[in-house]
Parts: C-alpha cells; structure tokens; sequence
C-alpha cells in the first residue's frame, strides 16, 4: 500500500509528531520528510512500512483517513 503526502502530512499533525520525532524513528531525515509531506519528492515504498509501524496504522488505513479527514473538517481544522 502506498501513502501520499497528505496523508503524511494529517497523520503526523494529528498525532501532534513533529518532523524530527518521525525522523528519528523512521532513519529517514526531517528534511526528506517535509519534502514528502509537501509533494516534491515521491515517497518511497520503504518509508510507507516503517510510517505504519511508527503510527500504528490499521490494515484499514485509508478509511482511517477519510474517517480523520471527516473529524477535520467537522472540528473547522485545516491540516
């Protein structure tokens, strides 16, 4: 399964993980992780296995989006 970077983006931010906690617990640096986050480089197939582990994703993550994505649009937060 594949993450974009908006998913990226509102998963860290919910979780309230700043770039360098995710950094140091992915390897990958805080800077490649921005750029993910914000679209200008693709986000390899490495990094979305060690993402779900450190989020603790769900085999249903991308109804664990929407559902999140729901819950921010309702509370008027722009992620």
């Amino acid at each position: 399964m594949h993450i974009t970077h908006d998913e990226l983006r509102l998963f860290r931010n919910l979780h309230g993980t700043t770039l360098k906690q995710v950094a140091e617990k992915t390897g990958f640096s805080p800077t490649s992780i921005l750029r993910y986050e914000r679209g200008e480089r693709l986000i390899p197939e490495g990094f979305a296995e060690v993402f779900y582990e450190y989020f603790s994703v769900t085999p249903n993550f991308k109804t664990d989006v929407m559902m999140l994505r729901g819950i921010v649009r309702n509370n008027n937060k722009t992620y």
